[in-house]
């Protein structure tokens, strides 16, 4: 009889052990942990590292700006601009453009500005400042653009605010000056305004098929310049000199003509007789050994006018 209640205790046995194991699975702690990981995960996704709502798609979309050199509409006028002036001159815009193979991204960066203004947008005029088609870098830090790399849609596509630029060349110009001198921007205010002088300027046009004709249109008007000027060019040391990279420069002090010269040598040979009879000053005197130095500087500059010829 015993023999026959063992195997039945046996099975008894396995059951029950079958029945904790499914039991205890409804209250593992394991699927519990790997549930709130899963929620801080989707957290942490959502809400990003600053714990700021991301953006939908559209607010997304909404914000995207598409840089210069990565515009298809934008990179083709850059490449039309850049032809346009190489066939007008023989001769490229730019060293740094030459056999370059992503010619729109040297441009950007090359040391020189490039603005291509024109007059029609969706429902615009000619009237009021011209319509930006176009800038590369140094063209948007000319116009006054901080960052430009991040804030460029700040003037392409715009009319920013007293830009001067003309949108069309006169009938004399044959669509081609190289030596075009004006205020480009007015700032108003306590800011310098811009001058430019000697920049190239020219009619950028393409080619397109009208009723089976072949015509060129007229995509804008081109600028290109390597310096501008801020401040009051008309005062000799009343501006700054700019150019691409933040450079900045105080103009270079007006040549001294060959009488100018004459007149100070006098007057610095009678300052040091001065310190000597009157001062009683002897050599090795601070003051009379750096009044000698000054003259001995102005003799050679006079020395140097005259044999230059200067008047």
């Amino acid at each position: 009889m015993l023999a026959g209640f063992i195997p039945e205790m046996s099975s008894l046995i396995m059951i029950l052990t079958i029945l904790v194991g499914i039991a205890s699975s409804f209250h593992a702690p394991l699927p519990v942990r790997v549930g709130i990981s899963s929620l801080r995960l989707h957290s942490k996704r959502k809400g990003g590292s600053s714990g700021k709502p991301a953006k939908g798609g559209m607010a997304w979309a909404l914000d995207f700006k598409v840089n210069p050199v990565d515009s298809s509409a934008l990179r083709s006028l850059a490449e039309t601009a850049i032809g346009c002036y190489q066939t007008r001159t023989g001769k490229p815009l730019h060293a740094d453009l030459v056999g370059v193979a992503d010619l729109p991204k040297a441009l950007w960066a090359a040391p020189v500005a490039l603005v291509i203004v024109g007059t029609e947008d969706s429902g615009s005029t000619s009237e009021g400042p011209p319509l930006v088609l176009y800038a590369n870098r140094a063209g948007l830090e000319a116009l006054g653009v901080a960052k430009p790399d991040s804030n460029f849609d700040a003037v392409i596509n715009q009319r920013p605010e007293g830009l001067r630029l003309p949108s069309s060349l006169p009938e004399a110009s044959k669509q081609f000056e190289s030596s075009y001198t004006k205020k480009f921007l007015a700032r108003g205010g306590a800011a310098a305004d811009a001058t430019v002088k000697s920049a190239a300027r020219w009619v950028v046009e393409k080619a397109t098929v009208q009723g089976g004709a072949l015509l060129m249109a007229t995509c804008g008007v081109a600028y290109a310049f390597e310096e501008w000027f801020e401040g009051d060019v008309a005062s000799a040391s009343g501006y700054v000199i700019c150019r691409p990279g933040g450079v900045r420069e105080a103009p270079a002090p007006p040549p001294v003509s060959a009488a100018e010269l004459e007149a100070s040598v006098v007057a610095q040979a009678a300052s040091v007789r001065a310190l000597k009879e009157v001062g009683g000053l002897a050599k090795g005197a601070p003051e009379l050994d750096a009044a000698v130095k000054e003259l001995l500087r102005l003799k050679a500059a006079l020395e140097a006018a005259t044999k230059a010829g200067a008047p």
